[in-house]
């Protein structure tokens, strides 16, 4: 693990981008707050995401589109340049979690996708990563999990499990502000649902917190 400590949103946006290996072509993107963030620094640089495969981490079951991750991302992605829609695999508004995830796990599939070149994260308040909670279940493809009691509205969440985030040749955690202080800290400790990560080789935290 590799720690970048950084003094602001505008130097994290800045180190993540150049944090992207050369060559990726499958890329995992996470929504909130940052990943909106992200997605608008680089259509300010002008990226060519032409030759990306691009996925979203997780997704929430909603009839209001302003909630989605998938309407808000692609309304940013389609602007980068080399944006192809077949590109951009959101997960279904459906009615069970499998419908949800199908279309991904189909083109996972037919793309022989056994990990993704690199992930993006930001750590939630209350220690969640993704759409993964600590009262998900994991899905029958357990490259999935889904809680219908997400600690926040919308309730129902689809994700990628973490576990199978972290096979991500490089995964990229942002942790900013110290409203999130606590959460960075369980984190660390061993005391958070996902601490198990901490220590992985592969995993890269841009922080302002320390």
């Amino acid at each position: 693990m590799k720690i970048i400590k950084i003094s602001s949103k505008v130097e994290a946006l800045k180190v993540a981008t150049e944090e992207i290996p050369e060559g990726s072509s499958s890329i995992c993107l996470t929504a909130g707050n940052f990943g909106t963030t992200l997605l608008d620094s680089w259509i300010d640089i002008d990226l060519d995401i032409s030759s990306w495969e691009i996925f979203l981490t997780d997704e929430r079951l909603t009839s209001s589109k302003e909630d989605q991750n998938g309407f808000v991302l692609a309304k940013k992605i389609s602007k980068l340049i080399g944006f192809n829609s077949q590109n951009l695999n959101i997960f279904n508004q459906a009615n069970t979690p499998y419908e949800m995830h199908s279309n991904i796990t189909e083109k996972l599939n037919s793309n022989a996708i056994s990990k993704f070149d690199l992930c993006f994260l930001s750590l939630g308040e209350d220690g969640h990563l993704a759409g993964h909670f600590s009262n998900s279940n994991i899905l029958p493809d357990t490259r999935f999990c889904y809680t219908d009691e997400a600690s926040k509205k919308p309730k129902k969440r689809i994700s990628f499990n973490l576990d199978w985030l972290m096979l991500s040749t490089k995964v990229i955690l942002v942790v900013l502000g110290k409203e999130k202080q606590e959460a960075l800290m369980e984190l660390m400790s061993d005391r958070a649902i996902h601490s198990n990560i901490w220590d992985s080789e592969n995993l890269i935290l841009i922080t302002d917190i320390f």
